[in-house]
């Protein structure tokens, strides 16, 4: 087995320093920006499925892959730095990732995201609970009524009402 010669660098001050380097037929693997690595050293990767790499000698890397669940969607995405897709998210033609802040199909909905499975999830408008509710066509919450000796007044609305006082004169007993 061949050993390595100290070799002397500018840093400032000549100072001595180790240097690792590789005999031809010392057993080893060249890693990421040419780093040497010994055999049975753990090695970083560059791919998102590999985990766990460890040098197996002579430039022989073995790494765990990662294996991916089958995804059961319509629109699985590839998302830069993962391994495995995920489920997006489709509307009008734009496909949104898992997390992604989508618009509202109409206008009962509000704060919508995508979803982890691809289904768009969003907080439903609290509509106000009403004894008499009116739903008209394009609203979102049913319009509340108020009635009052047969007339119809929306709730929420101050109307005005005509009263008639009738005074009568102070009437006095006789004791």
């Amino acid at each position: 087995m061949g050993f390595c010669q100290p070799k002397k660098c500018l840093i400032l001050f000549l100072a001595m320093l180790p240097v690792m380097c590789k005999a031809d037929d010392e057993p080893g693997c060249s890693g990421l920006n040419g780093k040497y690595y010994r055999t049975g050293d753990i090695m970083p990767t560059t791919h998102p499925c590999e985990t766990d790499c460890i040098c197996n000698g002579h430039d022989e890397v073995k790494c765990n892959v990662s294996v991916c669940a089958m995804l059961q969607c319509a629109n699985p995405i590839h998302i830069e730095g993962k391994c495995c897709p995920v489920c997006g998210c489709e509307q009008s033609g734009l496909i949104y990732n898992p997390g992604d802040a989508m618009k509202s199909a109409n206008n009962c909905e509000m704060n919508c995201i995508c979803g982890d499975a691809g289904q768009r999830v969003c907080a439903m408008m609290a509509c106000p609970q009403c004894e008499h509710p009116i739903q008209k066509d394009g609203e979102c919450c049913p319009q509340c009524i108020c009635k009052d000796n047969g007339q119809i007044y929306n709730a929420g609305k101050t109307e005005q009402k005509q009263v008639v006082l009738i005074h009568l004169p102070d009437l006095k007993t006789n004791n």
